[in-house]
């Protein structure tokens, strides 16, 4: 007997609809099924009860909410667009109870992408806000290998944190840093 474990990611899912949405591709039945289940993923607020469940590889709502505004900003999606300001409100909150630099700036990028005015965030200078960004225990990516288990091994070693592996890269730190700066700039 083969058995076939599926994984998903709702960051991934956006990320394959940006790569469409990007290259006006035509949306197939698996394009629309994917933006189906990344809206009954918010619909039942699984990206902020289970965000490591729902998004195995990234495994925070920052960086899924953060993935939705990359997506959006691309071009309308009517059914995403009508969650916006849901989105937006998320994001803030996100902001008040991180500690990580880096997850603020991430998150007030998602912000502006959705055209909102940013939070302002403390940092007193240029200098303060470069150190916060390299000064930070945020991964954007984890190896997840609780993510091919099947249940209820999965459940366990998930919420154990047990053989996740995180990865930091400060060329994508950079990245980030950038894009904020870039998107502050423009706001102005």
């Amino acid at each position: 007997m083969l058995l076939i474990l599926l994984v998903f990611d709702v960051s991934v899912l956006c990320n394959v609809l940006c790569f469409v949405q990007q290259n006006n591709l035509v949306w197939t039945k698996a394009d629309s099924a994917s933006l189906q289940l990344i809206i009954k993923t918010i619909n039942q607020k699984d990206h902020i009860k289970h965000p490591l469940f729902v998004s195995p590889y990234y495994g925070k709502t920052s960086i899924v909410l953060y993935h939705l505004a990359r997506l959006m900003n691309i071009k309308p999606i009517a059914e995403l667009e009508a969650l916006e300001p849901q989105f937006v409100a998320e994001a803030k909150t996100q902001i008040e109870h991180s500690k990580s630099s880096l997850e603020k700036i991430m998150l007030n990028s998602a912000i502006m992408k959705w055209g909102c005015k940013p939070v302002d965030l403390p940092f007193t200078s240029y200098d303060d806000l470069v150190k916060g960004v390299y000064e930070n225990d945020f991964p954007f990516f984890i190896g997840n290998i609780p993510s091919y288990q099947k249940q209820p091994a999965k459940e366990f070693l998930t919420d154990m944190k047990s053989l996740q592996y995180y990865y930091y890269c400060n060329a994508f730190n950079d990245a980030l840093l950038l894009e904020y700066i870039v998107l502050l700039n423009k706001k102005q």
